[in-house]
């Protein structure tokens, strides 16, 4: 019998293997249940994880034993996502910012002389500069939206949205904090997806979650809109990327 398991698979053995196989397959959710869970739920079951991986060091005397094989396919995968730091994600933002304008006094055709075209190259590499560390890491586009509309992060097709009317003005301040803005809402939506996945304060994640599930559009009255968790969130991000504020 002794070799009907996996043996190095994690380090178990025997029937003590087969004890949390049969564990894991009772309590963790299939894939679809995943991905209705709150951001709550799918926290539990990092710490009930967590527990599981201690309780085998303690009791084996094999710490930092690797538990994952014993996941269903769609855990496993969350841990294939990038490790997304806020911190990480605050600093080379800003690092980015300051690269950009760097570079531009250095070009030959700096920002404010260069063609739309050439501006949207420009802007795609400072946005690329600190892209992943949003998580999903979502294109840039730009397109020709209302003039009221800056852009947008359309979280159903992970796409970053810039109105391509905002190229046309030689100064790139305004184009840039949109940029920051909506790539943070991507790195917001990343965090409560994929809360085992984020570096970042659980009370804010709460926050973010509930906000998202009862968003406000600006439509429905633009101060509420504005100062709503996410948004103000977005905004203060940008403003102190670009602005240092």
């Amino acid at each position: 019998m002794a070799n009907d398991y996996p043996i190095d698979l994690c380090g178990l053995e025997g029937e003590y293997y087969q004890t949390y196989a049969d564990h894991f397959a009772i309590y963790l959710p299939d894939r679809a249940a995943w991905e209705r869970m709150a951001l709550d739920e799918k926290l539990r079951i990092e710490h009930r994880l967590r527990h599981c991986q201690e309780i085998v060091g303690e009791g084996k005397r094999l710490y930092g034993v690797d538990l994952s094989p014993l996941l269903p396919q769609h855990l496993m995968d969350e841990y294939d996502l990038p490790l997304c730091d806020v911190a990480n994600l605050d600093r080379v933002s800003l690092e980015a910012v300051d690269a950009f304008f760097h570079r531009d006094a250095e070009r030959l055709i700096p920002y404010a002389c260069a063609t739309i075209f050439r501006r949207k190259r420009y802007l795609r590499a400072f946005y690329t500069a600190f892209s992943v560390l949003t998580g999903n890491n979502p294109p840039l586009l730009f397109e020709t939206l209302d003039e009221n509309h800056r852009g947008s992060y359309r979280y159903e097709d992970n796409q970053l949205v810039v109105n391509t009317l905002l190229l046309v003005s030689s100064d790139p301040h305004t184009v840039m904090r949109t940029i920051l803005h909506e790539a943070r809402h991507a790195f917001q939506y990343y965090a409560v997806s994929h809360p085992w996945r984020v570096v970042l304060d659980k009370g804010l994640l709460y926050e973010w979650e509930s906000n998202i599930s009862y968003y406000f559009r600006a439509d429905e009255g633009f101060n509420v809109y504005k100062y709503q968790p996410i948004e103000a969130d977005a905004d203060r991000f940008a403003r102190r990327g670009v602005l240092r504020e």
